[in-house]
């Protein structure tokens, strides 16, 4: 039999479980695995699904087949610490949670199944509790950290607690069907939570997508009532809340601005950059920069009034401090659903070293002409990748035109694949103020795809500091440079150690501190 056969056996088999079929699921499955016993999926979907309809103990040797073909599939190994439990197991079941939480401490899941197998054995509820509350405090939303604690509260007849667990899941997830379960088995009503409604604007920017655009569809995801717009109108004061970005860049998000607080509503202000730093050549510098001296005059306004002022970086936070100004840091994160964060780049003989438009202020890249171009020389296994602004290429005259690339900028979603197009991310800045209280965007966004970076040094770049190396002298960038394109191995444990760090950087463990601050001015 064929492999097509194999596919469409896999689809069946997920058709059957999309209708609540279990059993045809689980024939289909079976099915696979006489025809590939070592079919990694296969063996999981097949364990999972006896684990759900009450066959733990059949579950097990096919998740153990899993998880030999696929040693990492962490999910796997979870799924069968948790069969193992079912069947009284708990020694080993404890062994392979603490192995998969010491290698990988953010494995929520790990760390839920781990408190859960805890809970189950009467003398180490004490132990179960101290994992459960330091997963509430990462991430106030976590349903299943939630609900357990709720579940230890009612074994202590600690009703009120538990009912306070069981509401905060509701208050964030209003259709938990295991929430509601336990609120109704102790006689309290599930309905009348009910969340703020959010407002999100500003101008189409990059900027604009990442700062406001992913926690808007993260809050909506949640149950918030969530709008998002790019202009302004009459009808927008509805929401409970407004998210300002760069209102002072035109006169319409300013007048926006205006008429919410005169409704009463709260309205925060989200600012990525120094905006009275701009110069010239920046390319918001006529939007939202000097370049637009009302703006300018009427922003000192503008976050004098505003209920909290987000900034990207300790730096800029720093930068527009005054007195009686509340301001919050919330650094830069991203969104691991979209999948070409994880799509392999393609294959290629040579080089990429790389420069982003939006990273730069024109005259930044000037540094790197001689280094870039001596090396160029001597190594013909190098190209020269430029995304978003294609007078970059300019500046390097001394390189034939053949050895250079541009991608124009395109839409937010497809960023990760613009940016799997370099190898090695350049990142050259002044003492500036735009450069000195910039937020570590451009290495998380380099750690995300395993690309090791060469940047100017600034107060967040010192902070993130994993991934890259960080130029302290201009005369560094040549040998640098040089070692690192010689250095496979080098760039490989670098963009191995970027990686690592932005894992903790995702917009579902930072979510929790947008609902806190919704919460705190309401």
């Amino acid at each position: 039999m064929t492999e097509p056969t194999i596919n469409s056996l896999l689809k069946k088999a997920e058709s059957h479980a999309l209708n609540s079929d279990w059993l045809n699921s689980i024939a289909a499955l079976q099915q696979v695995l006489q025809l590939e016993p070592q079919h990694a999926a296969a063996n999981f979907t097949l364990g999972t699904l006896l684990m759900e309809t009450g066959s733990p103990a059949e579950a097990i040797s096919y998740l153990r087949a899993c998880i030999l073909t696929t040693p990492d599939h962490e999910e796997a190994s979870v799924s069968l610490a948790k069969a193992l439990a079912q069947t009284n197991k708990f020694q080993e079941a404890e062994r392979i949670l603490t192995g998969i939480t010491g290698n990988n401490p953010e494995n929520r899941s790990a760390w839920n199944a781990l408190s859960q197998i805890l809970i189950l054995q009467d003398n180490r509820i004490s132990e179960a509790v101290q994992i459960l509350a330091a997963l509430v405090q990462t991430d106030p939303t976590d349903p299943d950290a939630l609900y357990l604690m709720g579940k230890v509260y009612e074994s202590v007849e600690d009703t009120n607690s538990a009912l306070e667990m069981y509401h905060q899941i509701l208050r964030h997830h209003p259709s938990e069907q295991r929430a509601q379960a336990a609120l109704q088995g102790l006689g309290e009503p599930t309905t009348g939570i009910t969340l703020p409604s959010v407002c999100f604007i500003g101008p189409p920017t990059f900027s604009t997508e990442n700062r406001l655009g992913l926690p808007a569809r993260e809050l909506s995801g949640l149950g918030y009532p969530v709008s998002v717009h790019t202009s302004w109108d009459q009808s927008m004061v509805a929401p409970d809340i407004f998210v300002f970005s760069e209102p002072h860049s035109n006169p319409v998000f300013l007048e926006a601005f205006l008429q919410s607080k005169a409704a009463g509503k709260k309205a925060f202000v989200n600012l990525d950059l120094h905006y009275p730093s701009l110069t010239s050549n920046h390319p918001r510098y006529h939007e939202s920069g000097p370049g637009n001296p009302e703006g300018i005059q009427a922003l000192e306004h503008i976050l004098d009034s505003a209920d909290m002022l987000l900034t990207s970086s300790q730096a800029l936070s720093d930068a527009y401090q005054k007195p009686g100004r509340p301001i919050q840091m919330f650094p830069p994160v991203w969104n691991p659903g979209n999948e070409l964060w994880h799509k392999p780049p393609e294959k290629r003989e040579k080089i990429h070293l790389g420069l982003i438009g939006s990273q730069l202020q024109k005259g930044d890249a000037e540094v790197l002409k001689g280094p870039v171009e001596t090396l160029f020389d001597l190594n013909e296994n190098l190209m020269l990748m430029v995304l978003e602004d294609f007078s970059l290429l300019d500046l390097f005259s001394g390189i034939n035109e053949q050895r250079k690339l541009f991608l124009p900028a395109g839409r937010f979603e497809d960023y990760p694949y613009q940016l799997s197009h370099i190898d090695i991310l350049l990142i050259p800045g002044g003492d500036s103020p735009i450069h000195q209280t910039r937020s570590d965007r451009p290495l998380l966004e380099a750690g995300i795809r395993r690309i090791p970076w060469v940047a100017s040094p600034c107060p967040s770049f010192k902070d993130w500091h994993e991934g890259g190396i960080l130029i302290e002298k201009p005369l560094d960038w040549l040998s640098t440079l040089e070692n690192l394109i010689a250095g496979e191995e080098l760039r490989s444990v670098l963009g191995e150690a970027g990686s690592r760090q932005a894992q903790s950087r995702t917009i579902r463990q930072s979510i929790s501190r947008w609902q806190e601050l919704i919460r705190s001015v309401l």
